[in-house]
């Protein structure tokens, strides 16, 4: 196009096509078998890139409104600063928004007048495809496939809330899977800021992961066990836990993260030089690790207002939002024997119990 400056820094088998526009420069640096395709605009520098250190953020500048907002026909767009409308992804009839608020601070990773990046890792596809029914793939996997569903009139909200809510999907219908599996298909999504999760809301932050009409958000659901993670006032639930941004979501003997790794699905969401982010499931139950530090010392899945924690294990624990098929409380089992501090105050066996 007019003043059209496109960079392409990629790596193996990286594909990119990008529409840019007056000013634009767009850069995309992936990892093998990433595909990204980018419709750029007027000022914006549309960045897709991983870092060695995996500095990501979902969260954008003061002035900056990014919105992840389909509308009918879904119309992909992102608008950045005050007039500036940027838009990452434009389809046939898919047109995606991403905004945010006033306060909402999306980051991608950094913005120079509003740079957004986004970090590709080893064997993700990353794709943002519209499909007859305006179905928007994301992410595809052997036999996992992660769409963002939009229906008529769908409005996903990335972020909004009081000043900011946080939709990840939201709408009439809608049914967003981040991670499917065979018994397990509802994971939802969860924003970050530092590597501190938030995965419902807070006083001044209402993260929704899937709200609408006939949504329910589910953030871990279980064969006869329903695990939901609720943040509070200050809750900050943390599933991720590093040492420069060592993200590792499941633990094990020598900690390998896995996104999903089943016998027929092998998802890996985020993989870079220090980054191994990965959820586990194994044959019969598909158990996925939220997170582990130091041989699982310190895994925090969640807490809430009333106090509401199912794990914190200890050195060798196994720590599993989802339970199998006749295991249900194995977290809370050895919970049971440990005191655990939330809010300023002690659980107790009984407290736990009323969980």
């Amino acid at each position: 196009m007019e003043h059209l400056k496109v960079r392409v820094l990629s790596v193996e088998h990286l594909k990119v096509r990008v529409l840019s526009m007056e000013h634009l420069k767009v850069r995309v640096l992936s990892v093998e078998h990433l595909k990204v395709r980018v419709l750029s605009m007027e000022h914006l520098k549309v960045r897709v890139l991983s870092m060695e250190h995996l500095k990501v953020r979902v969260l954008s500048m003061e002035h900056l409104k990014v919105r992840v907002l389909s509308v009918e026909h879904l119309k992909a767009r992102v608008l950045s600063m005050e007039h500036l409308k940027v838009r990452i992804l434009s389809m046939e009839h898919l047109k995606v928004r991403v905004l945010s608020m006033e306060h909402l601070k999306v980051r991608i990773l950094s913005m120079e007048h509003l740079k957004v990046r986004v970090l590709s890792m080893e064997h993700l596809k990353a794709r943002v495809l519209s499909m007859v029914h305006l179905k928007v793939r994301i992410l595809s996997v052997e036999h996992l496939k992660v769409r963002v569903l939009s229906m008529e009139h769908l409005k996903a909200r990335i972020l909004s809330v009081e000043h900011l809510k946080v939709r990840v999907l939201s709408v009439e219908h809608l049914k967003a899977r981040v991670l499917s599996m065979e018994h397990l298909k509802k994971v939802r999504v969860l924003s970050v800021e530092h590597l501190k999760v938030r995965v419902l809301s807070m006083e001044h932050l209402k993260v929704r992961v899937l709200s609408m009409e006939h949504l329910k958000a589910r953030i871990l659901s279980m064969e006869h066990l329903k695990a939901r993670v609720l943040s509070m006032e200050h809750l900050k639930v943390r599933v991720l836990s590093m040492e420069h941004l060592k993200v590792r979501v499941l633990s094990m003997e020598h900690l390998k993260a896995r996104v999903l790794s089943m016998e027929h699905l092998k998802v890996r969401v985020l993989s870079v030089e220090h980054l191994k982010v990965r959820i586990l499931s194994v044959e019969h139950l598909k158990k996925v690790r939220v997170l582990s530090v130091e041989h699982l010392k310190k895994v925090r899945v969640l807490s809430v207002e009333h106090l509401k924690v199912r794990v914190l294990s200890v050195e060798h624990l196994k720590a599993r939002v989802l339970s199998m098929e006749h295991l249900k409380a194995r977290v809370l089992s050895i919970l049971l024997s440990l005191p655990v501090q939330v809010s300023g105050c002690c659980l107790t066996r009984v407290n736990i119990l009323n969980l």
